[in-house]
């Protein structure tokens, strides 16, 4: 039998409406899974690409986030 800790899970965050926090509950989100000691990635599908942005501006200030964020847009299909 598999570990339940060992099973992939994916977690959405949704909303048709801009600036209510997506980007901002995903990440934090990620980092506190991170913590717990689980893997995380995150697969920006906004087209704004928001994570994505927020990825690049943490590594340029030194302090890179502990996972990756993948862009996944429709974009780059």
């Amino acid at each position: 039998m598999e570990n339940e800790t060992n099973v992939p899970r994916i977690i959405a965050m949704a909303n048709m409406k801009g600036g209510v926090g997506k980007t901002t509950s995903t990440i934090c989100t990620a980092i506190a899974l991170n913590k717990l000691g689980r893997k995380v990635e995150v697969r920006d599908i906004d087209p704004q690409g928001s994570a994505t942005l927020w990825a690049a501006k943490a590594r340029a200030a030194g302090e890179p986030l502990p996972f990756d964020v993948r862009v996944a847009n429709r974009f780059t299909v």
